[in-house]
């Protein structure tokens, strides 16, 4: 969970090794103003939720979200 941070952008291939990831919470990470492309490129087939709420999107390259089930 990072809740709460000031992250700007997420590391590239931070899910690579989390093929077991149920839920991912990053509210109010200040998030943005653009998600890049694979920021979000989660591998696991057991991921369930994933919440966002709170940041500053304004826009998403696409590909920035992938891996969703």
């Amino acid at each position: 969970m990072y809740d709460n941070r000031n992250l700007t952008d997420l590391p590239p291939g931070l899910f690579d090794s989390m093929e077991n990831l149920e839920s991912f919470n990053c509210d109010y990470c200040g998030l943005g103003p653009t998600l890049r492309a694979g920021s979000l490129a989660f591998s696991s087939p057991t991921l369930t939720h994933v919440r966002l709420a709170e940041n500053d999107f304004v826009s998403l390259e696409p590909g920035a979200i992938s891996g969703e089930r």
